[in-house]
């Protein structure tokens, strides 16, 4: 198991956070509570029905940076609620991770590296989608060989569908990536200094093994930062209906589990997503 300096942990500013504390200067912004893992599930899954339309489905997204948590209570979330599908941002990765890496060196975007026009016909189409219905959605993201799209449309979906979770790095909704309309937006906020320490973690020790070394984890994660972040993430902090300030707990270079700050958004409504 490599060994991580925390001295690197110093390197970076943490705009995140920054972002995240004039964000709560809102005064339509309020705190509901600290949770457990077991509490925000349980929060968000009540949340989410009170808000789901009659008659109709309800498509969500778990917006955040890398590393702020947001598959992990989309999985949990999904998993709690019925009729339930959820889908990841990167279930749409193009290609291999090295052809995604070949796309940024030739002076291409993160945008280039995702079918966002193929999930939004998709997330239509769960929205629709009636009784005994069948869908097929791409296999879900592979983090050790980052292949994705590539594996081809097998996961069979069949309908008829209540809710359409959906995280990911980038905004899909109005004036986003796709424009699929929401109707509701979850952010996952995690300060860079931790999002660092766990993608140390994560690409170092956990056996992904992504990175070479921890400067390569550090210089990918600063151009992450201002290629994608500051433009397709942190500006729609202030868009969402429930901001979740996501903070790990740490057992040396292991990730025992998670607290959470929920904050509710008292003006934005599906209908403005």
């Amino acid at each position: 198991m490599a060994e991580i300096s925390l001295s690197i942990l110093d390197r970076i500013t943490d705009v995140s956070q920054t972002i995240f504390q004039e964000t709560l200067q809102n005064p339509n912004i309020r705190k509901i509570g600290e949770f457990t893992t077991a509490g925000a599930v349980e929060y968000v899954v009540r949340y989410l029905k009170e808000r789901k339309p009659d008659s109709q489905s309800m498509v969500c997204q778990f917006l955040g940076s890398p590393g702020s948590g947001k598959s992990t209570l989309t999985q949990l979330t999904n998993t709690a609620l019925t009729n339930s599908v959820a889908l990841s941002t990167n279930d749409y990765n193009i290609g291999t991770r090295e052809d995604r890496r070949r796309i940024i060196v030739q002076g291409g975007t993160p945008l280039d590296e995702n079918d966002f026009a193929l999930l939004a016909s998709h997330v239509d189409a769960l929205r629709h989608l009636s009784t005994a219905e069948n869908l097929y959605l791409p296999e879900p993201y592979d983090p050790n060989t980052g292949h994705a799209l590539i594996k081809g449309l097998a996961r069979k979906i069949v309908g008829p569908i209540n809710y359409v979770l959906i995280d990911g790095n980038f905004y899909i909704g109005n004036e986003g990536v796709s424009n699929v309309p929401l109707d509701s937006l979850i952010y996952l906020h995690m300060s860079d200094r931790n999002r660092l320490y766990v993608r140390l973690i994560r690409d170092l020790t956990e056996g992904q093994m992504r990175s070479k070394n921890a400067e390569d984890v550090l210089s990918q994660f600063q151009s992450r930062r201002e290629s994608q972040d500051k433009l397709f993430t942190l500006p729609f902090m202030n868009k969402a209906n429930l901001i979740i300030k996501t903070e790990p707990q740490f057992l040396g270079q292991k990730i025992e589990d998670f607290t959470y700050t929920i904050y509710r958004h008292s003006v934005y409504s599906y209908s403005t997503l």
